[in-house]
């Protein structure tokens, strides 16, 4: 084996092991008073990560990739607004979902007639773009619709039942303001409302692990 590929051979095995705890590291002055020899010591045996490790890990990644997708929407296919508001908001330069959260919503509010009401759908607005970007599988409108039944924040979905959910917002739908905001839309799937309530379950208990843990 030349020299390069065997460098290049042992410094992928020492990175590999450092990411596990496998490598402890010595070093020793050198004869040379201004060198220093640096040993690594390489485990032989070691444990493979646990499947609930490679979970965690991928778990991760899908909530960044969750929330850059939904950071990436352009607000007309957030539906959490009219076309003609979301046209007033691009004329403003506002055409992603993260635009719209980059900005304070009384200083939007100001270009429209009804101030105070459109400060309030603003920030609604922001506070369903938010909750959706933090629980994977949920979209703005379905967090906008949580909104309406007064569940404010994820962790209040830790403890629900999809049923009792998937009632609570089959009730609003058939309320006068439901009927309004859903425009005959689907309401989310029992399946798809478990997800949250799985996702938010697990983040609570791992937020009660690390709290004990401090």
């Amino acid at each position: 084996m030349k020299g390069s590929a065997l460098i290049k051979k042992l410094y992928q095995r020492i990175r590999d092991h450092f990411l596990t705890g496998g490598v402890t590291k010595t070093t020793e002055k050198g004869s040379d008073a201004n060198t220093i020899r640096v040993h690594f010591h390489i485990q032989q045996d070691l444990p493979t990560p646990s499947i609930n490790a490679a979970k965690k890990i991928r778990s991760i990644g899908q909530e960044e990739s969750h929330a850059s997708e939904i950071s990436n929407l352009p607000l007309e296919r957030t539906e959490l607004l009219s076309p003609k508001n979301c046209r007033s908001l691009r004329e403003l330069g506002l055409i992603t979902a993260a635009d719209l959260l980059k900005v304070n919503a009384s200083d939007i509010a100001v270009h429209f007639p009804a101030k105070k009401k459109a400060c309030r759908v603003m920030r609604r607005c922001q506070k369903a773009i938010r909750i959706a970007s933090s629980v994977p599988n949920m979209l703005p409108k379905d967090a906008l619709l949580l909104l309406q039944i007064y569940r404010s924040h994820p962790r209040s979905l830790a403890s629900e039942s999809p049923a009792k959910l998937l009632r609570d917002f089959e009730r609003y739908s058939q309320s006068s303001i439901g009927r309004k905001q859903m425009r005959g839309k689907a309401l989310p799937s029992k399946e798809r409302i478990k997800d949250w309530i799985d996702h938010c379950a697990k983040s609570e208990l791992t937020s009660h692990h690390h709290d004990l843990a401090g």
